[in-house]
Formats: C-alpha cells, structure tokens, sequence
C-alpha cells in the first residue's frame, strides 16, 4: 500500500513540476492551515518555507496564504505544527435564510473542485450571532451538498455520492455572525497530528504537532541540552522523534489517507 502511495506522489510532483500540460498546477489559491492556539508564529516560519507561499497572514488559531498546488503539498508533507489545511473556495457576508446559503453555495462552479465520480462528505461549523434560520449546523450542510449535486445534476445529469466515513473530498462551511467561508480541505478527515507510528494513544500522550513546536521552541530560545533531556523525559522521548523529523523534513507514509492524494481532488 505505501509502494501505491509513493508513486502516487511521485506522478504529483511529476505534474507539478511542469511534466504536464495541466495548468491548474500554477493557480493561485487561498490557503488556510489551523494550529493549536498559541502555535500560529511557529506554523507561519513553516509555511514561509513553502514554494511560491506569500500573503502569509496570522490569525487566531490559524495561518492564511497563498500559493500554489506545490504549496500546499508542501504544506501536508513537512507542517509539523498544522492540524488542517484547507483551501478557500468562496465566502458569504449577511446570509439571512436558507435561500442565502443555498445561492452562496451555487455560486462555486464545482466542476472545477470535484469530479463527478468523486465522493463528498459537507460540514458545517458554526460561530456565534447567526440568525435562527442558519443555527442549525446539520442543516446547514444539507443546504451544502444540496447546492453542490443540485448543480451537477443540472449540468451533467449525474451526481457526486455522499460518503461520510471516506470521502474523496471533504468540505467545510464556517458561519459566523451571518458571514459564511467555503472550505475544500485538503489534509482529509483525520488531523495532520495523526501520523499513523502510533496504534494506540495514551490518554496523556503528547501531541506530535505541539511536540515538533516545543523542540522548534527550544532551538529559537537557545535552552541548554539539560532541558532537551528533560523535556524528553517527561514527554516520552516524543520530542527525540520530531528532532529526527524536522531535520530531515521525513514525513510518515502512512499520513497518506488524505484528500489531495486522490485523483481529481486538488
């Protein structure tokens, strides 16, 4: 399966490397990649690091920029602190109903973000100071996927299937305060912290993502190698392996069951 994997990536760089024809590798998109709070300076040297990464942006929680496919490949691959990358499709201010979702929805030409052989799954997150009409977050991901196959049924007479556990392209709605942003996310349905070494989780283990920004941390501030050790102790040498990770920018394969892996998603 991994053997799968790796040539799968290596036909990716392939196209994005100019060995195709396929110019979608050179748009811009609109990026935004989560942190654990507190961590967003971190991820924001990480992502400066990226090709073609500029308008790096800190937020609360989060990272926005720009760049390109490369880019966010890049960005799966060697982000140590991010937790999801998602790309910016559309957003909305001063949704009222359901009607104003729906049209802010159809608005997004999906064919050019989801073939239609591809599954989808739609989630909705939702903020504060919305109206009664779009408090209801299931719903509200309805309203999604109904704009998304509504569209495709028009224009081609066939519809992408919904797959919740599985699917080939993950979506997600933010609402706050009546303004919505359309998310495709393309770090999948688990967290980039999940990088597949461990079968089981301690309930006190320590997240990798906060692990690799503690080892990051240390080297910046220049703390001597007792507190390393220490670090390591305590943390059951997690700090040892982001060490190995970092300096040799290694990823795991088995973080591979992501959405920009599969065909006709990025």
């Amino acid at each position: 399966m991994q053997l799968v994997f790796v040539v799968s990536f290596w036909l990716l760089g392939n196209t994005v490397c100019g060995l195709s024809t396929n110019t979608k590798t050179d748009i811009k998109k609109n990026f935004f990649a989560t942190t654990v709070p507190g961590l967003e300076h971190i991820l924001s040297n990480e992502i400066s690091l990226l090709s073609h990464a500029s308008n790096i942006q800190i937020t609360s929680a989060g990272v926005s920029f720009q760049g390109t496919v490369l880019t966010g490949l890049e960005a799966l691959m060697y982000s140590r602190t991010a937790l999801k990358l998602m790309e910016k499709l559309q957003d909305g201010r001063g949704l009222k109903s359901k009607d104003d979702l729906y049209d802010l929805c159809s608005s997004v030409d999906w064919s050019q973000h989801i073939d239609v052989r591809n599954t989808i799954k739609c989630d909705s997150i939702m903020g504060l100071g919305n109206p009664a009409t779009l408090s209801h977050s299931h719903f509200n991901a309805l309203t999604m996927k109904n704009a998304i196959v509504d569209q495709f049924r028009t224009s081609l007479g066939q519809r992408p299937s919904v797959e919740l556990n599985d699917p080939d392209v993950s979506l997600l709605m933010y609402l706050h305060k009546s303004n919505a942003v359309l998310y495709k996310v393309w770090s999948g349905e688990s967290s980039l912290h999940k990088r597949g070494y461990r079968d089981t989780i301690h309930k006190a283990a320590l997240r990798e993502t906060t692990a690799a920004a503690l080892y990051v941390f240390i080297i910046i501030i220049n703390i001597p190698i007792l507190y390393i050790l220490l670090f390591t102790m305590l943390y059951y040498a997690m700090l040892f392996l982001q060490d190995s990770c970092v300096r040799t920018r290694r990823t795991q394969l088995d973080r591979f069951q992501l959405g920009y892996v599969r065909p006709n998603v990025w």
